[in-house]
């Protein structure tokens, strides 16, 4: 995982500044997280693709994709044909 991600998503976990306005509990052996919370969120509700998190193998991605795309294409013919024989 990349450090700033780490960071950022342990920080938007814990936020143990709203913990504390809202239930009164404190955690001293807990260290404040090094990211401000605004940030945190900001950064974690930014995240779109799994390498926005960590390293992509792209030649495991490609053949991945590629597999995905075989299989798609044999289920779309028979979908296809139920398509058009029920007038869908």
């Amino acid at each position: 995982m990349r450090p700033e991600i780490k960071a950022a998503i342990e920080a938007w976990a814990l936020d143990l500044g709203r913990i504390k306005a809202t239930f009164g509990v404190e955690f001293p052996e807990i260290c404040e997280p090094s990211v401000p919370p605004g940030e945190a969120d900001r950064c974690v509700r930014g995240l779109n693709r799994v390498s926005d998190i960590c390293a992509v193998d792209t030649g495991r991605l490609m053949a991945l994709q590629k597999e995905i795309l075989r299989l798609a294409a044999s289920r779309r013919g028979s979908f296809d044909l139920f398509h058009r024989k029920n007038g869908l």
